[in-house]
């Protein structure tokens, strides 16, 4: 996927889309911002994403503010709704 948003020039990386209770059975909730909800899964709701800790630290200098804020990933806008901890990585290192 291409990220657009934050500063700088657009960069690619690796995402998924999963269901909405995913990072709930893994046990690992965002460590800011919220997770996905069964609202945010139903069809036609906006995008939404959640940010590894190593792209909120690098692309977004830890900015807490960064929650709400639109970015967009390949072309489509999403709301940045969560940061996950340091060193989660699904569905593999996100950077590509």
């Amino acid at each position: 996927m291409e990220l657009h948003g934050g500063g700088g020039e657009p960069e690619r990386y690796s995402g998924a889309a999963i269901s909405w209770d995913l990072f709930a059975m893994l046990g690992t909730p965002p460590i800011l911002g919220q997770g996905f909800t069964a609202e945010h899964d139903r069809p036609g709701a906006g995008g939404v994403v959640l940010l590894s800790h190593d792209l909120w630290s690098v692309r977004y200098q830890s900015d807490r503010n960064v929650i709400g804020r639109t970015i967009l990933i390949n072309a489509q806008p999403h709301t940045i709704i969560g940061v996950m901890p340091p060193g989660f990585r699904f569905p593999n290192q996100q950077r590509l």
